[in-house]
């Protein structure tokens, strides 16, 4: 047998200089190994776009708290009415809470 009947017989990897066949049989994934596409959809969003979702989310459900709290102010209101400020204000605040989470 020749160098080229070799070389066709086994593959040899070039960067280890083991056979291929070998080095399948050897790979074991980690559990700690990075996975291989890195931008899966649990990539985490860079801090900088988050804070800038987090405050455009908060400035926008400030606003509406502002505009709530101004026409309660500005204007006589019926106890129904009250009571349906109130729950518009208990949203929206919730509303923040979630924000915060982003």
């Amino acid at each position: 047998m020749n160098a080229d009947e070799r070389s066709d017989a086994v593959e040899i990897h070039s960067d280890s200089g083991m056979p291929a066949a070998d080095i399948d049989v050897f790979d074991l994934a980690s559990p700690f190994d990075e996975p291989s596409n890195p931008s899966t959809p649990m990539t985490p969003t860079p801090p900088e776009r988050a804070s800038i979702d987090r405050a455009e989310c908060e400035k926008t459900t400030r606003d509406a708290i502002d505009a709530i709290d101004r026409e309660m102010r500005a204007h006589a209101y019926s106890k129904e009415q009250g009571q349906e400020y109130l729950a518009e204000l208990l949203e929206l605040t919730q509303q923040l809470r979630a924000c915060k989470q982003l």
